[in-house]
C-alpha cells in the first residue's frame, strides 16, 4: 500500500494481491496506517529511506493504524502476511511468534515487524493512548515512549 500526493490530491493505493490477502479488518490497519501518513504531514517531508526518521514515520502511522483496529493480533497477521506474500486469508502468526522473529534481511522503508509490534504494545499502554481513549491507567508517559522507541530504532541501525 502507498499513499501520495499530486498538488491537492492525496491517493492511497492498494495492490491487488494486499486486496486478496487481506480481510476488512486487516485492511482497516493498512488503510488507518496510509491515513497516518496524511495526518502526520509525511507526504511533506522528503523521504531518506533506511533512515531512523523514516522508520520512525512508519512507526507513528502505525498508531493511526492500530487506532482503527485496536487489535495487536490482528496487526500482526497484516504484516506476516505482507512480509511473506502468504495468501490464506486463514494462516494466523501469533504476536510471540512476531516479537521473536529475526529478520535475514532488513527493509528498505520499513522497520522489522517485531519493532512496530513491540512499538505498539508500548503505545497501547501509553498516556498518549490512555488520554484517547480517556484512562487514566498508564506504563509510559510520552517521553518515556518517544525515547524506548528511539532506543530500538537505534539498536536496529547497529545490527
Amino acid at each position: 500500500a502507498l499513499v501520495t500526493k499530486n498538488n491537492k490530491n492525496i491517493l492511497i493505493g492498494i495492490t491487488s494481491d494486499m486486496y486478496d490477502i487481506l480481510d476488512a479488518n486487516e485492511m482497516n490497519f493498512v488503510l488507518g496506517h496510509e491515513i497516518g501518513h496524511i495526518i502526520f504531514g509525511h507526504l511533506n517531508k522528503e523521504k531518506n529511506v533506511q533512515s531512523i526518521e523514516s522508520f520512525y514515520q512508519e512507526i507513528s502511522a502505525d498508531r493511526i493504524g492500530y487506532l482503527v483496529c485496536r487489535d495487536i493480533g490482528i496487526i500482526t497477521n497484516v504484516l506476516y502476511k505482507i512480509r511473506s506474500g502468504f495468501i490464506s486469508k486463514y494462516k494466523k502468526n501469533s504476536i510471540k511468534e512476531t516479537l521473536n522473529h529475526k529478520e535475514s534481511i532488513k527493509s528498505h522503508s520499513h522497520p522489522s515487524d517485531s519493532i512496530r509490534i513491540k512499538s505498539l504494545i508500548k503505545f497501547s499502554m501509553s498516556k498518549k493512548y490512555k488520554d484517547y481513549i480517556e484512562d487514566s491507567n498508564y506504563v509510559y508517559d510520552n517521553d518515556d515512549l518517544e525515547n524506548s522507541i528511539n532506543k530500538e530504532l537505534i539498536e536496529y541501525f547497529k545490527k
